[in-house]
């Protein structure tokens, strides 16, 4: 072209501003150019230059030119396209292009091959062009556009960085801080430890676990509030501090225990963890990693199947409700309730017991508070720690009430009295079997509220204390 200047670079390669569409343009010399000339003040080696003569530099700035040009604009004539099995510097800069936009992952070798045409498929889609895997014109015009698309960049088992600093490795370094990999498999290459671990992380947040690493699941495991491996952070023997100490009063809540926490895990606390672990279906190792822990403190938690045994250490508001009872019948001497299970609470239990024909264990199970809740709750005048007579209460005279009124009252008068009379047979055939709640063991698991224990003791007996043998 008349006035047009291009600088030759090497290779047959030369560099010039095309137009204001393609802007500088690195391309061949064959069949472009057809004047040569010697710039002054740099210095030409040998090379065949075209048709012209020689015209090789062997100045820096001209090979630092040619790096900057390859890495921003690789560009080819209108006519021109590369495709699988191409080769030199032409692609070679389209190799740079599109590692630089995270298309391509691979060394440049400026050669075509699968690696580069997936990666250029893969910007041809995202810009929205026919996806041919041929780099054309249009092609060339949307990389070398400022506003070319960048790849959605999705790590995954093979990728490794670049020198001591990169992306894998930050991935690496996040799932270590999360204890989803060892500090010592940072090494900036994704492998099968690497795949692991990410799909552990993704398994515990929900995620699908493809053991990949898209810009969403990236976006999780780099905030702040991402998720601890639940599966680590075992409490070991001898641990000690306030989450232990938390630890504690929570099994001690659930009546895995009745040891008052300490701030240390010990053989105690360990036996506890490993009857919590068994009965909420986890390995009952006796040390709570992060996970298990969660569900302790979580309103899944599986109480102790003796939850409802009251027994020396316990504490709670039925152990109050206990009390209260108990001096009530004057096993206890009246001085308030406390809400913990101590030895005058055990020794009133062992005396009802007794008295009652059961075995003095001096626990509390479900059977002794039944009983103990329906002889507190007969009439007031026959409390004393002899003899007690049991009878059913009178029903109460239906009011007269509004003729509109008759049907509903007396519906009601035929069911309360069908209730006091299987109440009352219940009576005659419990005072006749005194062992009969004893020997069938009853198991009313996880009653603790007062009123449900309560409306149980009127519903299934009122039991006839015993004269104390002489």
């Amino acid at each position: 072209t008349n006035g047009h200047v291009g600088v030759y670079v090497g290779n047959g390669m030369a560099i010039d501003a095309e137009n204001e569409r393609l802007g500088v343009c690195l391309k061949p010399i064959a069949g472009r150019w057809s004047k040569w000339f010697k710039v002054s003040g740099v210095s030409y080696g040998g090379g065949s230059g075209g048709s012209g003569g020689s015209a090789s530099s062997s100045s820096s700035s001209s090979s630092s030119t040619k790096k900057s040009i390859q890495s921003s604009t690789p560009i080819v004539q209108k006519d021109e396209t590369l495709q699988l099995g191409s080769s030199g510097d032409m692609v070679k800069a389209l190799q740079t292009r599109l590692g630089e936009l995270g298309y391509y992952k691979y060394s440049d070798t400026g050669y075509f091959g699968n690696e580069t045409k997936e990666a250029l498929e893969a910007f041809q889609a995202k810009a929205g062009l026919n996806v041919t895997g041929i780099f054309d014109s249009k092609t060339a015009t949307a990389l070398s556009s400022d506003n070319a698309p960048k790849a959605t960049t999705i790590y995954a088992k093979g990728m490794k960085d670049d020198g001591d600093t990169g992306s894998v490795r930050d991935i690496q370094i996040r799932l270590s801080q999360l204890d989803y990999l060892p500090a010592e498999s940072i090494t900036g290459y994704f492998g099968d430890e690497t795949e692991t671990a990410v799909a552990t992380f993704q398994s515990s947040s929900n995620l699908e676990a493809t053991g990949t690493v898209p810009p969403e699941v990236k976006d999780k495991l780099m905030a702040e509030n991402a998720l601890m491996n639940p599966n680590k952070g075992e409490m070991p023997l001898g641990t000690t501090g306030e989450e232990v100490t938390k630890v504690q009063q929570k099994l001690r809540e659930l009546r895995y225990t009745t040891a008052a926490a300490t701030g240390t895990y010990n053989e105690e606390t360990m036996t506890a963890a490993k009857a919590f672990q068994e009965f909420n279906g986890m390995n009952p190792t006796g040390s709570l990693n992060r996970g298990q822990r969660e569900t302790l403190f979580s309103a899944n938690a599986v109480k102790s199947p003796t939850y409802n045994n009251l027994k020396l250490g316990t504490y709670g508001n039925d152990v109050k409700v206990l009390e209260e009872k108990l001096s009530t019948l004057g096993y206890l001497e009246n001085k308030g309730t406390s809400g913990t299970y101590g030895d005058d609470v055990k020794d009133a239990v062992s005396s009802f017991q007794d008295e009652n024909g059961m075995k003095s264990t001096g626990v509390a199970d479900v059977a002794t508070r039944v009983a103990i809740l329906a002889e507190a709750n007969v009439p007031e005048n026959t409390h004393t720690k002899t003899t007690q007579s049991v009878s059913a209460s009178p029903i109460n005279p239906v009011k007269e009430v509004d003729n509109q009124d008759n049907g509903l009252n007396i519906a009601w008068a035929v069911l309360i009295f069908t209730i006091m009379l299987g109440g009352a047979a219940s009576v005659v055939f419990l005072k006749r079997n005194p062992y009969f709640i004893k020997k069938m063991r009853l198991s009313l698991i996880h009653i603790s509220e007062p009123t449900r224990l309560l409306s149980i003791s009127y519903a299934v007996f009122c039991l006839k204390k015993k004269k104390k043998k002489k």
